[in-house]
């Protein structure tokens, strides 16, 4: 098969859908089709075609930027200017997929649409150009689309962007082997002098939707010798920290910052819980779930839709109430008072990681969409002649 795969942005702009689309594209390649990636040319340094690991790189020069969203209406004509046997768009930031869906309408060729997660602009008038966006790009694009993956039931079912088209689940996947036991955190320890203390990771971006402040207030009712590692880009806001000190508890925050991919799996392998304690809609489905478990430790979760689908409650890890710093106080205490009960998690965690989400189980799933719309293209009538 050809198939193009369209996305707001891609390598070395990293991301949850970047990752997910070079993974994808990687894992297309290795089955022996051709991939091409169209994506923006956010960075004027970047080159408008290269070949990334076999992959076959178009990018897009930009009309504008607006709400980090590129504006890429060229994209329609890159795109048409070979014969794909399929396109597959993905969302957010949405404007990409809209100009795909144009693009598979002028040809007639199938469109599959990936619904990352529903758009979110934190204020009123960001709200209302997203009600505006819902009703009319993005409803044009999911009508185009001949199918609209999703990551979990329970989002779809709650979101009102798509709550109303049929969707098929098919969860992001992950690169298994990366993490593990073979992985050593002995060396994180010592750097961040965590040798004989308990250690609570988060890894993501330091912004308000991911929670970190319930988990700043949590932290009183935590055990004193508990570390938190804050792995990932932002900066801590004055608000953040301003906390800490009223509560007495800023010694224990450790702010590492953005890492190298490299070492992720050494600093899930030093942890012994992974935190995602994350409280908004943008939040659709949490990749770093699924590299705490295959690197076989516990998770607690924000109880959310899609983040609930993840893990396994009371098996893996548990979820929390979101915005309760007692609940996720109750459910962090109870996997670091027991040590049997923190291994058998993370032991269950990594198995459940393996059979349901490495890359190559998802691929399979991908594949069998990409057919699935392609044989019933080929079943279509032929239009009347005129």
């Amino acid at each position: 098969m050809k198939v193009a795969l369209a996305a707001p942005y891609f390598y070395p702009h990293i991301g949850g859908v970047e990752s997910h689309v070079m993974a994808l594209a990687r894992e297309l390649l290795k089955k022996g089709h051709t991939v091409g990636v169209f994506t923006s040319r956010h960075e004027p340094a970047l080159d408008s075609r290269e070949s990334i690991d076999g992959i076959d790189v178009h990018r897009i020069p930009m009309m504008a930027m607006l709400f980090q969203t590129p504006m890429t209406p060229r994209l329609v004509r890159e795109i048409n200017k070979e014969d794909w046997d399929v396109i597959h768009s993905h969302s957010p930031p949405p404007l990409t997929a809209y100009y795909a869906a144009k693009a598979s309408r002028r040809t007639g060729t199938p469109l599959v649409h990936t619904h990352h997660c529903d758009p979110e602009l934190p204020s009123t008038f960001g709200r209302m150009v997203t009600w505006v966006y819902q009703r009319t790009l993005l409803a044009s694009t999911l009508r185009r689309a001949t199918r609209i993956i999703v990551y979990t039931e329970s989002y779809a079912a709650t979101s009102l962007a798509i709550w109303k088209y049929p969707t098929v689940c098919v969860p992001t996947g992950l690169d298994i082997d990366r993490f593990g036991p073979q992985a050593d955190g002995n060396a994180i320890r010592e750097r961040h002098r965590l040798e004989d203390r308990k250690v609570v990771l988060f890894v993501g971006r330091l912004t308000e939707h991911k929670g970190i402040q319930t988990l700043i207030e949590a932290a009183p009712m935590l055990p004193e010798d508990t570390a938190f590692l804050l792995v990932g880009p932002g900066e801590v806001p004055w608000t953040w920290t301003r906390l800490m000190r009223r509560l007495g508890v800023e010694d224990r925050f450790l702010r590492v910052g953005k890492v190298p991919e490299y070492e992720l799996p050494a600093y899930y392998s030093a942890c012994d819980i992974l935190v995602l304690p994350s409280v908004s809609r943008l939040e659709a489905f949490g990749l770093v779930l699924l590299e705490a478990m295959a690197s076989g430790k516990p998770v607690v979760a924000s109880d959310i839709p899609g983040v609930r689908d993840v893990l396994k409650d009371g098996v893996t890890g548990f979820l929390a109430e979101p915005f309760s710093p007692k609940d996720l106080a109750e459910k962090l205490n109870a996997i670091l008072s027991s040590d049997e009960l923190a291994a058998e998690m993370g032991r269950r965690a990594r198995i459940h990681a393996r059979e349901h989400y490495a890359w190559s189980v998802i691929a399979d799933i991908i594949e069998r969409v990409y057919k699935d719309v392609i044989s019933e293209r080929a079943r279509r009538p032929p239009p009347p002649a005129h």
